[in-house]
């Protein structure tokens, strides 16, 4: 997906096979890539992290959300969930402190530079 000024096209089918001859632009409107998330929560329970992601107000969630946890020796794991619900993964015994990075992704890739940090708790 890009960003910018799309057409809405409807396009007559007959018998259920669409003609693009007889097509015609209908609209317009102005695409937007999805921001990064306004809000992040991790929270330890037990051995696991519990994750979710939010988008601000008015703004259009991404089609799912990319995790990356990362300890002082490096990122260790990656999930992937869909926006506004709770993301679980096992955390590895004796981890210390942990940063939870999240990323909007759309059509199956993550959006670079759009990343939020937070601390898992």
């Amino acid at each position: 997906m890009r960003p910018g000024r799309r057409k809405i096209v409807a396009m007559v089918s007959t018998n259920g096979i669409p003609n693009p001859a007889r097509s015609r632009t209908i609209g317009f409107y102005n695409a937007k890539l999805p921001v990064r998330p306004s809000e992040v929560v991790a929270v330890r329970d037990g051995n696991d992290a519990v994750i979710s992601a939010r988008v601000a107000n008015g703004a259009e969630p991404p089609d799912e959300w990319q995790y990356l946890l990362v300890s002082k020796k490096g990122p260790f794991a990656a999930a992937r969930g869909k926006p506004g619900q709770n993301v679980r993964v096992g955390l590895p015994p004796g981890i210390g402190e942990v940063i939870v990075f999240a990323r909007p992704v759309v059509d199956g890739r993550p959006l670079v530079g759009q990343a939020r940090a937070t601390k898992l708790r």
